[in-house]
């Protein structure tokens, strides 16, 4: 059976448990009525018993200009009484799931009815002498008394038959409950522990084929790098060297010789650093993070000094604001990050303007954010996600010397690092890089 079919499965049961418990429950709520409704007739009769009673004793030893206004009330409490009567004997049928259990009960109310209409009759005369209606009260008495107890059994009754319906209702809502507690426990908890476990692994293989599909993109790309800008350095090496030689035959002008030369020389740089910065990336690739603590000004300053003769070239301003001194990164790659922002603001500057770099950071709870300003040629909108991408050389960046690596770098050390870069560039205007550090923490 398939999960979904299990799952299924599961709801449907916990559905006609629900259903059927409250089948259940409405059934004794019904029962309940009934019950209830009984309790409350014979609480009232035993009431109106007590009552007629009372006021029999006040007819007996009433005077005689008093007897005709008490044998009227004495009429209307019994009319009263009479009504009831009829009402508790008719929960004993079967319309009504025989509220009323008690045979002894049943049978009693039922003789109880003739006296209570004879006397009904006695009452509606208006031809009875009062001695006579003294002497039917004065008999009744103990038929009322064995009437308020055969009231107060059929009253205990339903109360019991209620107490035992409350009782039936716990144990119902309880055994729902244990139920359903149950299939939480054993049935939806699994199934969403499962479900969650292949959720994880899910992400798991889609963070490996995502990395598998940047593998096969990074391939592809090393692929057409071999194919063209290794073998295009390598044509201009071969066909000067090809030029060299024959000048050696024709004995062509030395000047022209040391041309060629200069243009194999340029060739076999270009060519280095291309290997080098392949080298650099694939290395990066594959390794780990070395958290350390070190001070941030310090490297800044030692890449300042290392770029010195670019700076000085290009007359360039490099300013380093709010850097913090105590720093936890992975040295290498935090210098490769900042090498490589501040070269390619140095690099890509506008013709006869000094470029002005601004590295500076602000400090969050969590992280570190840094921003990397300067005043170069810019970049457009639609390469802003390009630039990250190994081997890409925008158009308007091609007569500047680049293996189209340097960013691809910064972006995969930054990921080392957890954090993420995004750009602020318009083309002529200068351009913003802005990426964050997590505060880390040694052990």
């Amino acid at each position: 059976m398939t999960i979904q079919n299990k799952y299924i499965l599961v709801v449907m049961l916990t559905v006609f448990i629900l259903v059927f418990n409250q089948m259940v429950i409405q059934y004794y709520l019904y029962k309940k009525k009934n019950d209830a409704q009984i309790i409350n007739i014979a609480g009232k009769q035993r009431m109106l018993s007590q009552q007629i009673n009372l006021e029999i004793n006040r007819f007996a030893y009433s005077e005689s200009h008093q007897k005709d206004e008490q044998k009227k009330k004495v009429e209307q409490l019994f009319s009263e009484w009479q009504s009831n009567h009829y009402a508790l004997l008719n929960g004993t049928g079967e319309k009504n799931l025989r509220t009323i259990d008690s045979e002894e009960a049943i049978a009693k109310l039922n003789l109880m009815s003739k006296n209570i209409d004879f006397i009904g009759h006695l009452l509606a005369s208006n031809t009875l002498q009062t001695a006579v209606l003294e002497e039917i009260y004065s008999n009744q008495k103990s038929f009322l008394r064995e009437m308020d107890k055969t009231v107060s059994i059929i009253e205990q009754r339903a109360r019991n038959k209620l107490n035992f319906i409350i009782g039936m209702e716990i144990f119902f809502l309880l055994l729902s409950i244990t139920i359903i507690f149950s299939e939480v426990k054993f049935i939806f908890l699994p199934f969403t522990q499962r479900l969650h476990t292949q959720n994880i692994e899910l992400k798991l293989q889609n963070k490996r084929l995502i990395k598998y599909q940047e593998s096969n993109n990074y391939l592809s790309k090393f692929s057409h790098i071999i194919s063209h800008d290794l073998k295009a350095p390598m044509r201009v090496i071969v066909s000067f060297a090809q030029l060299l030689k024959r000048s050696f035959v024709k004995e062509e002008p030395k000047e022209t010789q040391e041309e060629y030369l200069d243009f194999i020389m340029t060739s076999v740089k270009e060519m280095s650093v291309l290997i080098d910065d392949l080298s650099q990336f694939v290395s990066l690739e594959g390794s780990k993070l070395k958290l350390e603590k070190f001070k941030l000004n310090d490297l800044l300053e030692h890449i300042r000094l290392q770029l010195r003769n670019k700076i000085k070239e290009k007359n360039a301003i490099t300013t380093f604001k709010n850097i913090p001194s105590d720093f936890v990164a992975d040295k290498t790659k935090s210098k490769l990050i900042f090498q490589n922002l501040i070269s390619n603001s140095i690099k890509y500057s506008k013709e006869n303007t000094p470029p002005e770099i601004i590295v500076e950071c602000t400090e969050k709870e969590n992280d570190w954010e840094f921003r990397v300003i300067d005043n170069g040629i810019g970049i457009d909108a639609k390469h802003h996600q390009d630039i990250f991408e190994i081997f890409v050389k925008l158009s308007h960046q091609r007569k500047i010397d680049s293996s189209g690596v340097g960013l691809a770098l910064v972006k995969k050390a930054i990921e080392k690092h957890q954090g993420d870069i995004e750009i602020e560039s318009k083309l002529g205007e200068g351009t913003t890089f802005k990426f964050s550090f997590p505060k880390f923490n040694l052990p």
